[in-house]
């Protein structure tokens, strides 16, 4: 039986990174992945934008060193893009006008059919289209 997948935006990451609101969802849905209870996965492009934020916020050392040590710890698996992924992103975006890092997120959970979890609020524009839950 298929396990049910989850795409995690930046935020969702951040926010178990960085101990922030939602922390607690987090630890909740990385440890039942860990468990076999579901497929987590980050579009790189997300994943990008983790490494910035935390390169900016902190140093570029940090980011190295979630990017090195932290991400292969965790049951997390790294969605890469064809270019036809990046043509669905870029419709994405243009419909839903939303940025288009996020929109790279909303065509990565259409492509597995998953959950889409947050705590960005540009995401409640996708409601209709996708599921998803949010981190409190």
């Amino acid at each position: 039986m298929k396990t049910a997948s989850s795409v995690l935006d930046a935020s969702a990451l951040l926010a178990y990174l960085k101990r922030e609101q939602g922390y607690k969802s987090m630890l909740a849905i990385l440890s039942a992945a860990s468990a076999g209870e579901g497929r987590l996965l980050i579009n790189e492009m997300n994943l990008g934008e983790v490494y910035y934020i935390t390169a900016r916020e902190v140093s570029t050392a940090a980011a190295r060193l979630f990017l090195d040590e932290i991400l292969p710890q965790l049951p997390i698996t790294i969605a890469h893009n064809t270019l036809d992924d990046v043509i669905k992103a870029a419709e994405i975006k243009a419909r839903l006008k939303m940025p288009y890092v996020d929109a790279f997120t909303v065509a990565t959970a259409f492509q597995e059919n998953a959950l889409l979890v947050t705590c960005d609020s540009d995401f409640k524009r996708v409601e209709k289209e996708v599921k998803v839950h949010w981190l409190r």
